[in-house]
């Protein structure tokens, strides 16, 4: 049973979650308003308790969403604020292609290469960081560098390029610019791509 002074303490912190895109906290930010990690884990144990919160990855919790894209913002928080979405999971976020990823993927600072995570994160690195755009209120990458660096998907690359050029989110220059820089292959992978658009017209 939560006592009447725990369940105040919880609807700050439910206020302090709700004030964050994600609408996610911390362990740490549990025991600044005096809730235990112990009770936390109790009340989030609950799933029919009145105080909606789970548990989204060690030391995070998270105020149960309203929203999909709430997910993403609670992952990101999770690898770090230095972290970038990218890869599939900027995919996602720009609504490209049809892609269902398995892990959240990110790029992060090259010396952050040893960060542990679950299984649930995939992460990459990077000497220089990349342009990005914020979606939802996640670091992300471009849409030219996303597809760029999912041109191995296939069909969903050639789908991801007709959605991008067909919502004006991009260019073919931008496009074979980002490719340039990887090489030969990749780059002739964007011109095949780009050279079947059409065939993708229904699903701008």
């Amino acid at each position: 049973m939560v006592t009447k002074g725990t369940r105040e303490r919880l609807r700050l912190l439910i206020a302090l979650a709700r004030g964050r895109r994600g609408y996610t906290f911390t362990v740490a930010d549990a025991e600044r308003v005096g809730i235990s990690r112990k009770t936390l884990a109790k009340i989030a144990g609950d799933p029919d308790g009145s105080m909606r919160i789970a548990r989204f990855d060690r030391g995070v919790y998270q105020v149960i969403p309203d929203r999909q894209e709430d997910h993403y913002v609670a992952a990101w928080r999770k690898v770090g604020e230095d972290a970038i979405a990218s890869h599939q999971t900027a995919l996602a976020l720009h609504n490209l292609s049809d892609v269902d990823p398995r892990a959240y993927e990110f790029t992060v600072p090259r010396e952050h290469r040893g960060r542990k995570k679950s299984a649930r994160f995939k992460l990459h690195t990077m000497t220089k960081r990349p342009k990005v755009v914020r979606v939802n209120g996640v670091p992300t990458t471009t849409p030219a560098r996303t597809i760029v660096d999912c041109a191995y998907l296939g069909e969903q690359t050639e789908m991801a390029i007709a959605q991008a050029l067909g919502r004006g989110m991009t260019t073919e220059n931008e496009l074979r610019a980002e490719a340039r820089v990887r090489g030969r292959g990749v780059l002739e992978t964007i011109d095949r791509a780009l050279s079947v658009v059409d065939d993708y017209k229904a699903y701008v």
